[in-house]
């Protein structure tokens, strides 16, 4: 068995982006950006995306981690949605594990001996799990986006 890890790509370029136009943590009051008594949208994303930030740390963890192949293997949300069986066999073969076959249709909520998936400690709904098929599912949020902040932010891209 190999060590390694695998990361799983949903954002282009390095982007974050309901944080970006704040749907999450405007539709959800205890989300963690509202815990920083920051007063507007332009607070909130300053306190996570600058080089201190929780978004920040996490973008150039994933930057630096691209420099070792060998130890980290990339998905790409768009390929894992269309070919996901391929995926995951190519990351099986990564972690030099056999392959165990997996549902991709009639996907059910995550319970294991009672226990549900809860992200409440990040504020919840941050992360919605979807049921059925795997899919992708479009979201407008580029259309959303102030210029102003994609301007302010077009720097953390990878």
């Amino acid at each position: 068995m190999r060590r390694g890890q695998v990361e799983l790509r949903e954002r282009d370029g390095g982007k974050c982006q309901d944080m970006e136009n704040g749907k999450w943590y405007t539709e959800n009051p205890d989300a963690f950006p509202n815990r920083y008594n920051c007063k507007n949208d332009e607070e909130k994303l300053s306190m996570i995306m600058n080089k201190d930030g929780a978004v920040a740390k996490d973008l150039e963890a994933i930057k630096n981690a691209y420099n070792y192949p060998e130890i980290c293997h990339f998905v790409k949300f768009n390929d894992l949605m269309a070919n996901p069986k391929e995926e995951l066999q190519k990351i099986y073969s990564f972690l030099e594990e056999p392959y165990y076959p997996h549902y991709f249709e009639n996907l059910k909520d995550i319970n294991i001996n009672g226990i549900k998936y809860d992200d409440t400690i990040v504020g919840k709904n941050m992360h919605k799990l979807h049921t059925g098929k795997i899919e992708k599912i479009y979201n407008p949020y580029i259309t959303k986006i102030p210029q102003r902040i994609k301007d302010k932010y077009e720097h953390i891209r990878f």
